[in-house]
């Protein structure tokens, strides 16, 4: 029977093998933050984004490519306020519909 292959989200494979390329983070210590289990699963991410030790300025292009993917708290808080305001919303419209059948009920 074949074990099944989890996928990992790109930017955390990005993450993962650029950190371990650019600092002295040991394996371990990123296995248990990025939460990816085998020691091959990192060395198939470098190798895959063609992260070399020797390359640094395409770790710093892919780096700002991640923060470009990444929301601000700002983007965070507003998208969280628009989830609020589409709540209340909601409510509102079965409020409205409520005093339409009381005044329909009303005017019997």
């Amino acid at each position: 029977m074949k074990r099944k292959r989890k996928k990992y989200p790109e930017e955390l494979a990005i993450k993962a093998a650029t950190e371990y390329v650019t600092t002295d983070v040991t394996i371990r210590d990123l296995q248990n933050k990025y939460g990816f289990k085998g020691v091959g699963t990192l060395y198939g991410w470098i190798k895959k984004y063609d992260l070399d030790i020797a390359d640094e300025e395409a770790i710093k292009i892919r780096n700002i490519m991640l923060e470009e993917k990444e929301k601000s708290p700002r983007e965070d808080k507003l998208e969280k306020e628009i989830e609020t305001l589409k709540k209340q919303l909601e409510q509102e419209k079965i409020k409205v519909k409520a005093y339409k059948k009381m005044i329909e009920i009303a005017e019997r």
